[in-house]
C-alpha cells in the first residue's frame, strides 16, 4: 500500500493547521532516513573497493536549540560534567565516521560556551574522551542491560530516587492499579 504525493501533502497541511507555531515538513529520499536519533545515510563508494557503505551520525530535529543548563544553574557542580561526557559518550557510539564525531564535538563545544561555560573546563571534558575510546564504549553498550544471580533469575538493575523512598517511607503510596 502506497499514499500519493498529494495524500502526504494534505496529510501534512492537516497537521500544520493543527498550530499556528508548527510547521511539519515532509520528505522523501531513496538514500536517507532520519530513524529514532540517528541520520543514516547509505551510499556507493568505488575507491578503494566498490561497496554501498551505511553511514549514521547524531540526528537533530531542524528547531534543536541545544539549550543545556547555563554555567550558573543551580544543578550539583557534577551535572555539566556527566552532561558533557554523556553526550560525548553518545556521539561516539552514534557516529559512523571520526569526522562526524568531530563535527558534534565542536557543536557540543559551542553550545556550552553559549550558555556560559569555561573554555578550559570544556576542554578538560573534551580532551579525555577521544575517538580512540569508541570501541571500549561501543563494546560497553553491548553488554546485557540485566545482571544475572546466582542460583537463577534476573533483575534489572535500579535504583530507586532517594525523594522518592523518603517520601514512600513516610507514608506515601502509589496506586498501580489506576485506569
Amino acid at each position: 500500500m502506497a499514499i500519493t504525493t498529494l495524500q502526504a501533502q494534505e496529510f501534512k497541511n492537516e497537521l500544520t493547521a493543527q498550530s499556528e507555531f508548527i510547521n511539519f515538513y515532509n520528505g522523501c529520499y531513496t538514500n536517507k532516513s532520519d530513524f529514532l536519533d540517528l541520520q543514516i545515510t547509505v551510499m556507493q563508494e568505488v575507491w578503494p573497493v566498490a561497496r554501498t557503505r551505511i553511514d549514521y551520525r547524531i540526528y537533530r530535529k531542524p528547531g534543536n536549540t541545544l539549550a543545556y543548563l547555563c554555567a550558573d544553574s543551580y544543578h550539583a557542580s557534577h551535572a555539566p560534567y556527566g552532561m558533557i561526557v554523556g553526550e560525548l559518550i553518545r556521539y561516539f557510539t552514534k557516529s559512523s565516521r571520526r569526522e562526524y564525531y568531530i563535527q558534534d564535538a565542536q557543536m557540543l563545544y559551542h553550545a556550552f560556551r553559549n550558555r556560559g561555560y569555561t573554555h578550559r573546563m570544556l576542554i578538560q571534558r573534551l580532551g579525555h574522551l577521544d575517538w580512540s575510546k569508541r570501541e571500549f564504549y561501543s563494546a560497553k553498550g553491548l553488554q546485557p542491560k540485566i545482571r544475572h544471580i546466582p542460583g537463577g533469575g534476573a533483575v534489572f538493575n535500579t535504583q530507586i530516587d532517594p525523594v522518592m523512598q523518603m517520601a514512600i517511607r513516610e507514608g506515601f503510596k502509589l496506586n498501580l492499579n489506576w485506569r
